[in-house]
């Protein structure tokens, strides 16, 4: 054994690493993070991999419980620091500032599984990224406790302002199970950057439904804010929609603004994710419609009018079918580059939920989109669910985690380092 392989071993570091270059020449490096449970990535509006402080980190989960793991160089990865003993990595998410990751999640009970719908409450814990490692903090902040319900699926995110805004799928158990619906519900912190205290809850699209609703928060300029919410049989119409309401500072819209019909399908709950353009506080919203279509819509300021403007008219970035589609952004360069990975569909498993293919990425430089080729691993067609930072790094890398796997017992965590510009 070499050395570099005892050295990694006695560490407890991933070597099983590889790279490669995508059909257009764009360098690729992966590595193999081990098991994942079948939630690992399969929410996208959450944030589940960041470059912090000269580090790449993720965070996935397995029967282990909830972890992170770090790497300097993305190839060899460090032991697991668990933060949650549950293993649903569906109900965690982080922001990131500076040394620091906050990881926002639902701390289950222990003697519950995530459908029970029961824990003590959505929380956050403080982890600082240092020297390459994860030091967990002492601390664990609650964020919403509500006894009469659970608050999960968390979509969380910093405002220009420092403020952080969360936004949640919330299920209200004081009725019997029959009964049970669900909308989302939204808080923030008094003051910038402070964990100990958030506004009392407030529901920002007023729609109810029997199925998933999937959450997501970007918040804007001058203390303003977008929610959108994936309904999946509403409440009354059984309708399945993408909706969207903006946040003057002061009140929400009165009625959400519909942008999308989507699928019945349970599995395709999982299919949007949006950016803010910081300089321009220009929304990027991308989405597959229910159609199986990728498209992306763009809100700017002063957020009255979405481009396109009619509901469904999205841009059109790739033809059915597409399975899962999330949005990076490139703030180093200006105008600032847009970077959206999703997955061609090209197997379907037993249920529809279990849909694979190879995970793609397509580039929007200002002007025009760009098809950039594959960077799952080539020839495979069993990649499916990927999670994308925020955020290009300062030196062009884009940190991908995604799963690889047909059977739910078998799926592991794969990262893919992409360098998306020179």
């Amino acid at each position: 054994m070499s050395q570099l392989l005892v050295a990694a071993f006695l560490l407890g570091l991933t070597v099983a690493a590889c790279s490669h270059a995508s059909s257009q020449g764009l360098p690729v490096q992966c590595a193999d993070i081990g098991p994942c449970t079948y939630h690992g990535t399969t929410r996208g509006h959450q944030r589940k991999v960041a470059y912090v402080n000269g580090t790449w980190v993720i965070c996935f989960a397995n029967e282990d419980g909830s972890q992170i793991r770090t790497s300097e160089d993305g190839i060899q990865w460090s032991a697991p620091t668990r933060f949650n003993a549950m293993e649903s990595s569906s109900s965690f998410t982080f922001i990131t500032r500076h040394s620091r990751l906050f990881i926002f999640y639902t701390d289950f009970k222990p003697d519950s599984a995530e459908r029970q719908w029961r824990s003590d409450g959505l929380v956050v814990r403080e982890v600082l990224i240092q020297d390459g490692r994860a030091t967990l903090g002492d601390e664990v902040h609650p964020v919403m406790i509500d006894p009469q319900g659970t608050d999960f699926y968390i979509c969380a995110a910093a405002g220009p302002d420092g403020a952080f805004w969360v936004q949640t799928r919330h299920v209200d158990r004081s009725v019997p199970e029959e009964q049970l619906a669900q909308d989302t519900r939204l808080t923030q912190t008094t003051l910038p950057g402070r964990l100990e205290k958030w506004t009392v809850p407030v529901v920002p699209i007023p729609v109810r439904a029997k199925g998933s609703i999937v959450p997501v928060i970007v918040p804007l300029p001058e203390g303003k804010a977008y929610s959108f919410a994936r309904t999946y049989a509403e409440v009354g119409s059984k309708a399945n929609r993408l909706l969207g309401s903006f946040f003057d500072g002061i009140a929400w819209q009165r009625q959400p603004t519909m942008l999308a019909k989507m699928t019945a399908v349970q599995g395709d709950d999982r299919r949007m994710c949006a950016v803010l353009d910081e300089p321009t506080g220009t929304v990027h919203l991308v989405y597959i419609d229910g159609q199986g279509v990728l498209r992306h819509r763009h809100l700017a300021p002063p957020y009255a009018t979405w481009d396109p403007a009619a509901a469904g008219a999205g841009t059109v970035l790739h033809e059915a079918p597409v399975c899962a589609a999330v949005i990076a952004i490139d703030p180093h360069v200006d105008p600032a580059a847009l970077h959206v990975i999703y997955v061609r569909e090209l197997r379907v498993g037993r249920d529809k939920r279990r849909r694979t293919g190879d995970v793609r990425l397509m580039s929007f430089d200002g002007e025009q989109w760009q098809e950039r080729g594959p960077i799952s691993d080539p020839a495979t067609d069993d990649n499916w669910y990927p999670n994308v930072a925020a955020h290009v790094t300062e030196d062009g890398k884009l940190g991908v985690l995604y799963l690889r796997g047909t059977e739910q017992d078998e799926l592991r965590a794969r990262v893919a380092i992409v360098q998306v510009r020179p």
